[in-house]
């Protein structure tokens, strides 16, 4: 009986030390998950700024080529010698 009181000792003994030891492994695991969520949102955040200035970035080459454009036509339309606008060509 001795014997069989000393082996459930040891075994209480060494779970204890395995549930020490999963608890640490838990925590590390939980601190880690807080730490990617963190991260996540920081590129979540990053990301959303890039989307942004990428819109801006395609509103201003929609503008700078109307510009382009315009300027262009005028160009052509300074090239015309004057009689031709009299004239209606």
């Amino acid at each position: 009986m001795f014997q069989e009181l000393r082996s459930l000792a040891e075994r209480h003994a060494e779970l204890h030390a395995d549930r020490g030891r999963l608890e640490a492994q838990i925590a590390a695991v939980v601190e880690h998950c807080a730490r990617l969520e963190i991260d996540m949102a920081e590129l979540k955040s990053e990301l959303n700024q890039e989307c942004t200035r990428s819109a801006d970035l395609k509103a201003e080459a929609q503008h700078q080529a109307h510009e382009i454009n315009r300027l262009s036509a005028d160009l052509e339309q300074a090239r015309r010698p004057w009689w031709q606008g009299l004239v209606g060509r």
